[in-house]
């Protein structure tokens, strides 16, 4: 009798401890159907009985054929009764965007901590995400395998600015197009095409990306602002074509159209082109009565037509100077660093893994950087360190499956967040390394 009493105590208290054991829960905010493209917000939930004694680290994962990122807005904290058991918890959101249509299953994560089983005592914990499922399907009308669309609500506004109702030749304007998404990285926005007619030239700048977020730091949405310039280089009448961008809606089951509208410009010669035409000929004359007194009185006229015209010719050749310039100020243009990131960043987003890897090494030259590594080493970025590892293992591992597909876009992402910093800390030991003159001037 009194062994049966001790192994029911012991079963009691077994129940007891299991019952209050540290939890996890995942949860998807998004309803109904999922779809190819489409930012889906992960919230994971960590539960201790009592209180946390350590911070969490939740870790960033691998999920193949999507986009895995955390937004920065920090972790929220709860507290939650659970048979009479008080829990604490912490909440931290993932964002899963997925490239292609089919099942995908959460990796087995775990999340380590420290916290007080017993109040007063530390003790070690962990959980471990549960192998949840997501299904998601290809947007109708689109193929299988055929790659991300934008799933979101896209709004685009434009702005032009130097726009004339006449404009010379040798004018331009600047149109500026900014594309605000819904929920949706600003990195996720495909970007949109800007084509030219016959006789303008166009330039582009970097694009700007922007992670929008609301009053308490959640995030909202991503903006994509895009800046170009149009040069006329002839007399006509110009359309600038309309810019726009497709996206999915779930609700409607239909794609829709987000537009920026079409520009009409008219261009006329410029006012120095017209003043350094030829004048037209004029009509004989007839020889006045006495030659040899009124030739003085077409002294000066004649002095005025010849200076026109060596004047003429002169400025005939500056043309072709002009064109020298913009086409050596273009090329210069083709090789800043910005330039070349923005070919990398295209790389990436087109998910080609030899492209990327060569544009990556021509940008971290611009960069100061001696090499790859160099550059890698320096930032102290973990997570772009794995991003590189990851492309190098799957270009020249002869381990990585043949099946195996590569994004680019958390490579994209760790790029663009180390940039700046490390431009920053670059200028900053150049000014402190700066040699001195080698003959410095005496003092006294």
């Amino acid at each position: 009798m009194r062994i049966a009493l001790f192994l029911l105590m012991l079963t009691l208290s077994a129940v007891g401890q299991a019952a209050d054991a540290p939890q996890v829960r995942v949860q998807l905010e998004q309803t109904g159907p999922i779809y190819v493209g489409q930012s889906l917000r992960l919230n994971v939930t960590v539960l201790v009985p009592n209180y946390f004694l350590s911070a969490l680290q939740f870790p960033l994962f691998d999920l193949p054929g999507a986009v895995v990122t955390m937004p920065d807005e920090g972790a929220a904290n709860l507290n939650e009764t659970i048979d009479g058991v008080t829990y604490a918890g912490i909440r931290r959101s993932y964002v899963i965007v997925p490239q292609r249509d089919g099942n995908f299953v959460l990796p087995p994560v775990q999340i380590t901590f420290q916290y007080a089983a017993v109040p007063g005592q530390s003790s070690p914990g962990s959980v471990t995400l549960p192998p949840e499922k997501i299904d998601v399907l290809a947007p109708p009308g689109a193929k299988s395998g055929q790659g991300a669309v934008a799933v979101a609500s896209m709004t685009i506004k434009q702005q032009v600015e130097g726009l004339a109702k006449t404009m010379h030749v040798g004018d331009a304007i600047t149109r500026t197009i900014e594309i605000d998404a819904d929920q949706t990285q600003s990195m996720m926005i495909p970007p949109p095409s800007f084509t030219a007619p016959e006789g303008v030239h166009l330039y582009k700048r970097d694009p700007q990306l922007t992670d929008l977020k609301g009053d308490r730091g959640q995030f909202e949405g991503g903006r994509r602002v895009d800046v170009v310039t149009y040069r006329f280089d002839r007399p006509g009448h110009y359309l600038l074509p309309k810019v726009s961008v497709s996206w999915f809606d779930p609700g409607t089951q239909k794609t829709q159209l987000a537009e920026a509208p079409e520009i009409q410009v008219t261009v006329v010669a410029s006012a120095q082109q017209t003043a350094i035409a030829p004048p037209p000929p004029s009509q004989t004359l007839p020889l006045p009565e006495n030659p040899t007194t009124d030739w003085q009185r077409w002294l000066v006229p004649t002095a005025v037509v010849l200076g026109v015209l060596m004047v003429a010719w002169r400025v005939r050749r500056w043309p072709a100077k002009a064109r020298g310039f913009l086409m050596a100020r273009r090329v210069a243009q083709r090789e800043t660093e910005g330039a070349y990131f923005e070919r990398l960043f295209a790389a990436c987003r087109a998910n080609d893994p030899a492209r990327s890897y060569a544009a990556l090494m021509a940008w971290v030259q611009r960069t100061g950087a001696t090499s790859i590594r160099d550059y890698v080493q320096a930032t102290t970025d973990e997570e772009l360190q794995r991003r590189v590892a990851e492309l190098e293992r799957y270009l020249y591992s002869s381990c990585a499956p043949l099946s195996a597909t590569w994004t680019g876009a958390p490579l994209a992402t760790a790029l663009q967040r180390t940039r700046q910093s490390f431009a920053r800390q670059h200028m900053h030991r150049s000014s402190r390394h700066h040699l001195s003159a080698l003959n410095p001037p005496r003092v006294g």
